[in-house]
């Protein structure tokens, strides 16, 4: 399966005299399936739950000792938790920890690692398309 990843970056103003403008950038995912997937962010959460949900994996809120989600598909569970340093894939046998600081390249390898190891989903292909700056007032 192949994944195009998509970012644009957008300059735009905070929408009043006092605010200045500043950058930001948007991402979206489009999968074999022809769907396109809008991404909070380029990092393998981000990445992992779309691609989850198109092979049958359902999530859940998971709200007890700590907060995030749970994909479920049949009995196979994996616990998805994060905070400001790292995020955290975990099944009863293994735990995958995911730095926040990482490369494009070393994100698209770990989330490939999580998807086999903890999904049993084959690696996607995963191809960056940059898009051009737009300004906006």
């Amino acid at each position: 399966m192949k994944a195009i990843i998509k970012s644009k970056e957008v300059i735009t103003e905070g929408g009043c005299n006092a605010c200045v403008p500043f950058a930001l950038r948007t991402f979206t995912m489009q999968l074999d399936n022809g769907r396109e997937y809008a991404l909070e962010q380029l990092d393998c959460g981000a990445l992992i739950m779309p691609i989850a949900q198109v092979n049958h994996w359902q999530t859940r809120l998971w709200l007890e000792e700590e907060e995030g989600l749970i994909y479920q598909k049949g009995t196979q569970e994996v616990r998805f938790s994060e905070n400001f340093r790292d995020a955290r894939f975990a099944t009863t046998d293994q735990t995958v920890i995911c730095p926040k600081k990482m490369t494009e390249a070393q994100i698209f390898e770990q989330t490939n690692q999580i998807l086999l190891a903890l999904f049993k989903i084959e690696p996607l292909t995963f191809v960056h398309q940059n898009q051009e700056v737009h300004v906006t007032k």
